[in-house]
C-alpha cells in the first residue's frame, strides 16, 4: 500500500492537466512542485453500486500502479477514473493497459 504521502489529495484539483482515454479508465495528468509522484482513484456509484465490487476494483488498479511506481518519471499527480469496461477485468488485463500508457508510450513527457 502506498504511503500517505503518495495519496493525492481530496481539495486537488488538476488544471492544465492531459487527459488520456482507456479501455479501462481516464488518466488526467500534471505537474506537480514536489520530487515524488502522487496518485489518486476514482470509481462512482454508476459502474456498481456495491462498494464491495469498487473497493475491489480500486485494489486491482492500485496495485498495477505501485508494481509501475518505481519506473514512472518523478512530480507528477495522476488521476485515474475508472470505467465500468473494468469490472470483471483480470489483474494481468489492468497492468498490462497501464503499463502500456504509463512506460511504453510514455505519455507524460509532454510536461518535461
Amino acid at each position: 500500500m502506498f504511503s500517505k504521502h503518495y495519496r493525492l489529495p481530496a481539495f486537488i484539483r488538476l488544471t492544465n492537466s492531459l487527459i488520456v482515454h482507456s479501455p479501462f479508465f481516464t488518466i488526467r495528468i500534471a505537474k506537480n512542485n514536489l520530487t515524488y509522484n502522487r496518485y489518486g482513484f476514482i470509481i462512482s456509484k454508476k459502474i456498481d453500486k456495491r462498494s464491495v465490487v469498487r473497493n475491489r476494483i480500486k485494489r486491482q488498479i492500485r496495485a498495477c500502479v505501485e508494481k509501475l511506481h518505481p519506473e514512472l518519471i518523478t512530480g507528477h499527480d495522476f488521476l485515474l477514473s475508472i470505467k465500468k469496461e473494468a469490472v470483471n477485468q483480470k489483474t494481468e488485463d489492468l497492468y498490462s493497459d497501464i503499463n502500456k500508457l504509463f512506460v511504453e508510450k510514455k505519455m507524460y513527457n509532454k510536461f518535461l
